[in-house]
């Protein structure tokens, strides 16, 4: 609640929130209209490990909650694949957000330099599957 948007409004097109619900499933709570862009679609109110191949989730699942129990942060490089096997690269940078009763249970992913691989009408060429090239853990104590 004490997130206030419009102090970074420069940075909300790349801006996603996720919020965990169990260890299968991060609710994508905000996707800014940049990533709906890049997408193709609007993935608000999904389970954002839907995103993942089935051999990725569980490592995506177990990453996120590491970002939400130590705290830490994260950088990572992603690749997106498209139906058509278009790709989309970029960086993300993710930290744990704490809600009212100060727990931890939200994601903020800022995501940008968005490279693209082919051309594609991206609302025909939706990104189906995320893959993780590289990641790195951002210690926060």
């Amino acid at each position: 609640s004490g997130f206030d948007p419009a102090a970074i409004r420069r940075l909300l097109p790349g801006i996603a929130i996720c919020e965990y619900r169990n260890e299968n499933e991060f609710v994508c709570r905000l996707m800014g209209t940049g990533l709906v862009d890049v997408f193709g679609q609007d993935i608000t109110d999904q389970n954002v490990l839907d995103m993942w191949s089935e051999a990725d989730r569980d490592i995506a699942s177990v990453m996120f909650r590491k970002m939400l129990e130590k705290p830490c942060g994260m950088v990572a490089r992603t690749l997106g694949r498209t139906a058509s096997g278009a790709s989309i690269r970029s960086i993300s940078a993710g930290f744990p957000l704490r809600d009212k009763n100060d727990i931890p249970n939200r994601l903020i992913f800022q995501t940008n330099n968005i490279e693209h691989f082919g051309s594609r009408i991206a609302r025909e060429d939706k990104v189906e599957r995320i893959e993780v090239e590289q990641q790195v853990l951002l210690s926060l104590l």
